[in-house]
């Protein structure tokens, strides 16, 4: 039969053949998963930091935008401001400009006027003279018409 030495032989021999059945058919198909795997993370980790690069980016390039438009309708406000002062001191020279013209031509028309009253006077006193003159001579009674000048 078998000599023991033989037997652990023979084991070994199998054990080895075991061994390279494994490594050949099992071993490596499990060690290119692991490997696809492990390359699979190390593509995710490089996608995910180019993934926080690129966040980290766009909201740089966000607050810039944010900035810039903050500016933006800050100069739009100040020149908004400036047209409606200057809009405003040209509406008031022009309309301080009409009082001035209305002023100028209702003075013009009050001396007219005045000047035609004053004329009308002229005109008037002779006759209202003469009317109290008569009015006076017919009240006095005709008895101290002696006193009277001729």
């Amino acid at each position: 039969m078998f000599h023991p030495n033989m037997t652990i032989v023979v084991m070994i021999f199998i054990f080895m053949g075991f061994v390279i059945l494994t490594m050949k058919f099992i071993w490596l198909p499990i060690v290119s998963v692991m490997e696809e795997r492990k390359k699979k993370i190390a593509d995710g980790l490089a996608d995910s930091d180019r993934a926080k690069f690129l966040l980290e980016s766009a909201d740089l390039k966000a607050r810039n935008i944010v900035l810039e438009a903050r500016i933006e309708s800050g100069e739009i406000i100040q020149n908004a401001l400036v047209s409606k002062s200057k809009i405003i001191q040209s509406e008031v020279a022009a309309a301080k400009d009409i009082v001035r013209n209305t002023l100028s031509q209702e003075k013009a028309k009050l001396s007219k006027e005045f000047e035609r009253c004053k004329n009308e006077l002229n005109f008037l006193i002779p006759e209202i003279s003469t009317g109290i003159v008569d009015k006076i001579m017919q009240s006095i009674p005709a008895s101290n018409s002696k006193n009277t000048i001729h």
